[in-house]
Formats: C-alpha cells, structure tokens, sequence
C-alpha cells in the first residue's frame, strides 16, 4: 500500500512553489542540511591560472589573497547566522588556525 504524501505545510513551500518546474519530488526528514563544496576546477593548474589571471593576482601574493577570501567567507557566514539569529557555524580546526603572517 503506498502512503500519499501531502504537500508541503512548513517552511520549504514557498521555495519549492518557487522552484516548481525544477522540483521532481520532496524529501522529508532531518530539520538541517549541511552543504559543503569544492572548488575542484581550481586543482587543475591551468584552470587555477586562468582563474588568478582574471582575479588579477600573482602568484607571489596567493598566500594573502586565499588567507583575505577565506576570511572573508568566514566572516560572512557569521553575519548570516547572527542575522538570522542562529548560533555560529562551527569551523573546523583549520579554518581557526589561519594565520596572515
């Protein structure tokens, strides 16, 4: 016997009303989800090139424009999450340890 499932009656509707021609079902479960990315393209040398090329940085100052963009992100995760009154997100040691020196 399959169960039919009602539409959505909490926060994800208005997104999914939103996005309603990419939607090809819905999932219910956790009340979180956690992304994470990468920047593979970037591992490639010529990609990464290309890519400081076009940001306009030499490769002799990439420690200090990674070190700035990651800080930079770190930051702006913090004020989304104080916006939004949620509590910090949690870095992992690495990220802590950065250093600009």
């Amino acid at each position: 016997m399959k169960n039919k499932t009602s539409p959505p009656s909490n926060v994800t509707h208005p997104f999914v009303a939103q996005h309603a021609a990419d939607v090809i079902g819905i999932l219910s479960g956790w009340d979180r989800l956690r992304l994470r990315g990468t920047l593979r393209a970037l591992c490639q040398p010529t990609v990464r090139l290309r890519y400081l090329f076009v940001c306009q940085v030499l490769l002799k100052g990439f420690k200090n424009y990674a070190l700035g963009l990651t800080q930079r992100i770190l930051q702006h995760a913090e004020r989304m999450a104080k916006g939004a009154q949620r509590p910090p997100p949690r870095y992992s040691l690495r990220a802590r340890r950065i250093r600009t020196n």
